[in-house]
């Protein structure tokens, strides 16, 4: 990318072209911009990541898979936690609807595979453990009184640092705003408790969700599950090593261009 097709498109985003920033920024892009067209080029058909951090994933996929359908259709003894975290959602909101695993299973799988993979990793920013639990054992009881919610009753997830939680600290992925607290809840948040969905924590991320990589100096860098030196991307960083890794099933992140692509 030459400099005049970087200030075209700073300008086409709202950037003023006479910012001071603009020429570091421009030498960041074109330090790291060979990096991400590495990344493109890489064949990943068939990869298994090899990372020691990962040992479940040396499991034959087709195997597991088959192994999950014989389970539940069979109902054969309860999974283990080693099995839980890597359950798509479609696959546990099943087994949480049949009453064969509990929200509680589920959010105790998933809390441990945070522990033992955090800060390895550096997903998280803040993890809310305590109360993901206490959200699971509520979850719980309302499903064994038939009030099943759907889908999402239960699942646990993660929310960028960038989205607010009322009493929870919104750093931005900046020591900016290392205090500072919310008052409310945002929109998504709202709708999937609504959902039953379960809060295990905020995700870190590039600062002010302003770049590619997933580097931050001041949080700590995010880590590739699949290698750990190699970089997540980003700016959603830790929204792609907490799912990709089974510390959460799914993520909720943001996209300022086209960083959740990389």
């Amino acid at each position: 990318m030459n400099k005049n097709s970087f200030l075209s498109m700073a300008k086409a985003f709202g950037l003023k072209i006479s910012d001071p920033h603009i020429e570091e920024l421009y030498n960041y892009v074109q330090k790291t911009f060979p990096g991400l067209q590495g990344i493109k080029e890489l064949d990943l058909n068939d990869f298994e990541p090899a990372s020691s951090l990962l040992p479940f994933l040396s499991f034959e996929k087709k195997k597991f898979h088959r192994k999950f359908i014989q389970r539940s259709s069979e109902r054969k003894p309860k999974l283990d936690s080693s099995e839980i975290f890597y359950l798509g959602i479609a696959q546990l909101a099943h087994l949480i609807q049949k009453k064969e695993l509990s929200p509680v299973e589920v959010i105790q799988a998933h809390l441990s595979r945070i522990e033992n993979l955090e800060p390895k990793l550096n997903s998280f920013i803040t993890i809310r453990s305590e109360q993901a639990m206490d959200e699971a054992r509520k979850a719980e009881r309302e499903i064994q009184k038939g009030r099943y919610l759907g889908p999402l009753h239960g699942i646990p997830f993660g929310l960028k640092d960038i989205f607010y939680v009322k009493g929870v600290r919104n750093t931005n992925g900046s020591r900016i705003f290392d205090h500072f607290i919310p008052d409310v809840d945002c929109t998504i948040l709202n709708k999937l408790r609504k959902a039953g969905a379960i809060l295990l924590g905020k995700l870190n991320l590039h600062p002010f969700a302003y770049g590619v990589t997933g580097e931050n100096e001041e949080y700590g860098h995010m880590h590739n599950p699949y290698n750990p030196t190699l970089i997540t991307g980003g700016s959603s960083g830790g929204c792609a090593s907490a799912v990709s890794s089974g510390e959460c099933s799914f993520a909720i992140a943001s996209l300022t261009k086209d960083e959740l692509m990389v």
